[in-house]
């Protein structure tokens, strides 16, 4: 028999969740692809569409404290499937996001980034050489680095924000210290 305690307490949640969005509006992720969630009219909230927009809203309120009206560009580290992403990506105040994250997360955030917005904005790296042409940073593009090139991230020009929301967790000591 199915248990249905996850879907139900979620249910639950999406009331608090009123709260802090007002509605729905924002919740639905535009990507087609099938995911799991929970259907309201002809939208399907993607359970990790809230973490990700309380995520965005975190780095922009801040961005906003700082007083800082240029537009940023953000590092994040373990980047996943590009769920964060894809929510910096579409406001005006984000210039250009660096993912970096092992191979084959950012082979699916390959595929869900560039089915979204295009190949023309969305890069994904398998060399040094690919990545030294990006360093200024001048267009509006999501980078994809394996972490094996993380040393190349310093060259960057004008990274403003370096973020890490779950990754950390999953990593030894000295690997986060790299990082840092």
């Amino acid at each position: 028999k199915f248990n249905n305690s996850a879907i139900l307490n979620f249910l639950k949640d999406l009331d608090v969740y009123k709260v802090l969005f007002k509605n729905f509006d924002k919740l639905p992720m535009k990507n087609g692809i099938k995911k799991w969630g929970y259907q309201q009219k002809n939208n399907k909230i993607h359970f990790g569409a809230l973490k990700s927009i309380i995520e965005k809203d975190l780095i922009l309120n801040s961005h906003k404290l700082l007083n800082n009206r240029k537009k940023i560009n953000i590092l994040e580290i373990g980047s996943g499937y590009g769920a964060l992403a894809e929510r910096l990506f579409e406001d005006d105040k984000v210039n250009s996001l660096i993912l970096t994250d092992i191979p084959s997360s950012l082979t699916t955030a390959y595929y869900y980034l560039s089915s979204l917005y295009g190949l023309d904005k969305v890069k994904i790296f398998s060399s040094v050489e690919g990545i030294k042409k990006h360093f200024k940073l001048d267009e509006k593009k999501i980078l994809l680095i394996p972490t094996c090139y993380y040393d190349q991230i310093k060259n960057f020009q004008n990274v403003e924000l370096l973020c890490n929301f779950s990754s950390f967790s999953e990593m030894d000591f000295d690997t986060i210290k790299y990082y840092l």
